[in-house]
């Protein structure tokens, strides 16, 4: 899952989030995590569906425009 928005309102452009499901590569978590770091975003890997609800719900109390 990747979520870009166009503006994040306090934080500017662009914002990079990611949220990787049951990745269990850490060299694709770390290069997940870098690319989201230098969006002014974030990531987070989930392991299971209620996990991967918490997290998207999170990022949706965002103030964003998704592009």
């Amino acid at each position: 899952w990747f979520v870009v928005a166009d503006h994040v309102v306090g934080v500017g452009w662009p914002c990079i989030y990611i949220v990787g499901f049951a990745i269990d590569d850490p060299a694709l978590s770390t290069t997940f995590a870098d690319w989201a770091r230098s969006g002014n975003g974030a990531y987070v890997n989930v392991a299971d569906s209620v996990a991967l609800e918490s997290a998207l719900l999170d990022i949706s109390q965002t103030q964003f425009r998704v592009v």
